[in-house]
């Protein structure tokens, strides 16, 4: 049941969402949000972000937006995020892991760890040193902090 509910969630997001980096979205190298329709979309509700953003967005909707079960999830590694590359070791990706599937915005639904490094995706090893909890909190929160930096200057 678990796996079908994150399944069709991650699908309808995929359904809704544009890859933008945060480079061209914020200004910024690397910025972790929580993705939220765009009012503005043409076709509302759009989903703007990257790799991070859809995985992360996955699992808040996931847990039916409640930051405390949000936080359960990741601190337990219940779900975690797992630091990748597709092609070439110099641009990072990243997809969560979430019991025995695994969800990115390539894809847009759950698939396998095996049936990503078929299609040429590479996992760095440990993962917890690259995606730990306290560093989804901090690069979630640098995010948060451009974010509003970005609203005050406009």
């Amino acid at each position: 049941m678990a796996i079908e509910k994150i399944k069709r969630i991650a699908e309808d997001l995929k359904e809704n969402f544009e890859y933008v980096s945060d480079q061209r979205q914020y200004g910024k190298r690397e910025a972790w949000y929580i993705m939220k329709p765009d009012p503005l979309a043409k076709d509302w509700p759009v989903y703007r972000g990257d790799c991070e953003d859809f995985s992360l967005t996955v699992l808040y909707h996931y847990v039916d937006k409640s930051w405390l079960k949000f936080w359960y999830y990741l601190i337990t590694y219940k779900a975690h995020m797992r630091f990748c590359y597709v092609d070439t070791p110099d641009r990072g990706h990243a997809v969560l892991n979430f019991g025995d599937v695994y969800i990115d915005n390539i894809f847009g639904t759950t698939t396998t760890k095996d049936e990503m490094e078929t299609r040429g995706y590479v996992f760095r090893t440990p993962s917890w040193l690259y995606f730990a909890p306290t560093t989804v909190a901090i690069k979630l929160l640098i995010g948060k902090l451009w974010k509003s930096q970005r609203k005050i200057s406009q």
